[in-house]
C-alpha cells in the first residue's frame, strides 16, 4: 500500500452500492469508478496502482459531500482514451453485469451524453469496497500537499491526495 490515499468528492451512492453488492458476493472481483474529469490523476498516470501496490480511496457521496461514506483499494488505473475496442467491450460487459447504474463507459467521444459530461479520462479499478458504518467528516482527512485538513465541500467533483486514515477509522 502506498503512503498516500485518494479522496474523491461526490460519487453517486448507487454506483458505490452496486460495487459493494457485487464484491460482497465475490470479494476478488475488480470493478470500476469513472471520475468526471478530463485530466488524468497525475500520480496514477505516472505510476499506476496494482494489486501488490494499492492506493486507499475514500469517497463522499453526492447527497453528503462532507463525510466519507465509502472506502476501497485502487488496484489499477487506465486512461480511457487509450483503451482499444476489445478492452472497451470487456469493460462494457462487466459494467452491464455488475454495475448497471454506471450505464457503461462514458466520457468518451461517441457516448450519448458526451456533450453534457465532456471527456472523462480516468478509469479506476477497485476492490474491497466497503460502506463505512460511521461516516468520517472530510475535515479528518489530511492533504499530503500541505498537511492541512480538507475543507468543507459545496459541489461534487474532484479529488485530493490525502494521508491514509488508520484502519480502525476507515
Amino acid at each position: 500500500m502506498r503512503d498516500y490515499a485518494l479522496f474523491i468528492n461526490g460519487i453517486y451512492q448507487e454506483v458505490l452500492d452496486d460495487i459493494v453488492t457485487a464484491q460482497s458476493a465475490n470479494p476478488r472481483l475488480p470493478l470500476y469508478l469513472q471520475p468526471y474529469h478530463e485530466s488524468a490523476i497525475a500520480k496514477f498516470r505516472e505510476h499506476p496502482p496494482s494489486e501488490s501496490d494499492t492506493v486507499r480511496l475514500y469517497a463522499s457521496i453526492t447527497t453528503d459531500l462532507n463525510r466519507v461514506h465509502y472506502a476501497c483499494d485502487v488496484v489499477g488505473w487506465r486512461d480511457k482514451t487509450a483503451i482499444n475496442a476489445e478492452g472497451r467491450s470487456f469493460i462494457e460487459r462487466e459494467l452491464e453485469l455488475y454495475q448497471p447504474t454506471e450505464e457503461g463507459l462514458y466520457g468518451l467521444p461517441g457516448d450519448d451524453h458526451f456533450e453534457e459530461r465532456g471527456l472523462c479520462t480516468n478509469l479506476l479499478i477497485v476492490m474491497r469496497m466497503q460502506k463505512i458504518p460511521q461516516p468520517l467528516p472530510v475535515e479528518q482527512l489530511i492533504k499530503t500537499s500541505d498537511n492541512t485538513p480538507l475543507g468543507r465541500r459545496t459541489t461534487s467533483g474532484g479529488w485530493s491526495y490525502v494521508h491514509p486514515v488508520s484502519q480502525r477509522r476507515a
